[in-house]
């Protein structure tokens, strides 16, 4: 029998189907769709990993009764309860408020903090500050204060002053204003003929425009895009140097605009029955006033008296201090004269006295006098006073001292100034006081509170 031989092809076609082959074929297959799955699933993970999410913002309550919310969409105003705020709540501080924070929201690290007269309208947030063009807050009238701690995150505030957002950068610690004469914190030496807006950086950058505010400084823009960049200090005193009051002596200034207040108050009468408010400046030439020296005033009741009688100067301040790190009262002081020993056989007939009147966290008018004496004649009685209101000290006589009170750290809790006044007190006086000053230095941690 003859053998016959397997045709080639069907020899190769048995060799591509050996089994181990197809098994390779199905492993390689297979890694390659696991891959292209865990890549797929990766980047879509970390794209809902990475997108803004929903903030949360929470509220504090440090004034109950005194914040009320508009929630969105809403018409009705309720009491302000700890908890959840949404975008498009509106929170509405009461002007009767006590000065100083009245609600304290969070948002991740950043802590707001608003005061009194204060109207802000929540905007839409999200995880991260700039995951969206819109800000974040709109303060419409009043003040807050702002703490933004981490190294990423920043800010975003409307206000009814201008059309440009403010920009706050982290970390940082920064005041918003809308000064406006209607408004608890705008004090009366801060009166503005338009509403202004101020931005104030204790740390931080904070833009405004293209207008950039650094640590230190504060930034005053009027509604009509005026720009005004000063260091972060806040006089609270008008008239401070006493030319206003000088010049009205000449007649240059109506005596009816005058910020210091003449203020006589007898207690009982003597040889003389007023005393006098002499507003004093020594000039080279009086009568065209040229070469003039700093100007001052003179408490002066002269002619014998033997009966006690009041003579004073008064301003009225109504500043909200609650932001400031440092309230400073500065002055230069001399008595002259007085027919008292020491002060007084009560210890409150001072020749030279400063009171304060002022608003804790509690009272309000409560007043603190910083008592001072020049002169102790030792065949005439005179004490000082032991008073907790009352704080005594002694002044070289006929000699100017210079004063530097931190009225922060001498008023436990202080959050306002309503009064400054100048007084002397006793029978015969003569006192002279210039270069008055009430300064705010320096920004609150509201973290700290």
């Amino acid at each position: 029998m003859l053998k016959t031989e397997r045709p080639a092809t069907q020899t190769a076609a048995r060799a591509t189907k050996r089994p181990e082959r197809i098994a390779w074929l199905v492993l390689l297959s297979s890694f390659a769709l696991f891959c292209l799955l865990f890549s797929t699933i990766g980047v879509y993970g970390y794209r809902w990993w990475s997108q803004p999410t929903v903030g949360v913002l929470t509220a504090e309550v440090d004034q109950p009764l005194a914040v009320q919310v508009q929630p969105a969409g809403m018409v009705q105003s309720i009491v302000l309860q700890p908890g959840q705020l949404n975008p498009g709540d509106r929170v509405i501080v009461g002007k009767a408020a006590t000065p100083g924070p009245a609600t304290t929201l969070h948002f991740d690290s950043a802590t707001i903090a608003l005061w009194p007269g204060s109207n802000m309208l929540i905007g839409r947030f999200g995880r991260q500050w700039n995951d969206s063009t819109d800000a974040r807050f709109q303060l419409e009238s009043g003040q807050m204060q702002v703490e933004l701690t981490g190294d990423e995150l920043r800010l975003e505030v409307e206000t009814r002053v201008g059309t440009v957002p403010i920009v706050l950068q982290s970390p940082g610690r920064y005041r918003i204003r809308v000064l406006d004469n209607d408004t608890p914190t705008t004090a009366v030496a801060e009166r503005v003929e338009q509403p202004t807006l101020e931005v104030a950086s204790e740390r931080g950058a904070a833009l405004v425009g293209t207008t950039m505010v650094n640590r230190g400084y504060r930034l005053l823009q009027t509604i009509d895009g005026h720009q005004e960049l000063k260091l972060t200090s806040w006089d609270l005193l008008r008239d401070g140097d006493f030319q206003e009051l000088v010049d009205s002596v000449f007649g240059t200034t109506p005596a009816g605009q005058l910020p210091w207040i003449y203020t006589v108050k007898p207690t009982a009468e003597g040889a003389a029955d007023s005393g006098l408010v002499i507003p004093a400046q020594q000039c080279a030439d009086p009568l065209i006033r040229t070469g003039c020296q700093q100007p001052y005033v003179r408490l002066v009741r002269r002619g014998g008296n033997d009966k006690g009688f009041l003579t004073a100067i008064a301003q009225q301040v109504q500043a909200d201090v609650a932001s400031y790190q440092q309230l400073r009262l500065k002055a230069d002081l001399k008595i002259v004269y007085q027919s008292l020993s020491k002060a007084g056989q009560s210890g409150t007939e001072c020749p030279l006295l400063i009171r304060v009147v002022y608003t804790n966290h509690v009272a309000e008018s409560l007043h603190k006098d910083f008592c001072y004496w020049a002169f102790d004649y030792p065949d005439k009685p005179g004490v000082i006073s032991n008073e907790p209101h009352i704080e005594t000290d002694q002044l070289v006589p006929n000699t100017w001292r210079s004063i530097d009170i931190d009225l922060k750290q001498e008023l436990e809790h202080l959050v306002k100034i309503q009064e400054i006044s100048f007084q002397a007190n006793g029978h015969d006086y003569e006192s002279h006081v210039r270069g008055a000053q009430l300064v705010g230095e320096g920004l609150v941690d509201i973290n700290a509170r």
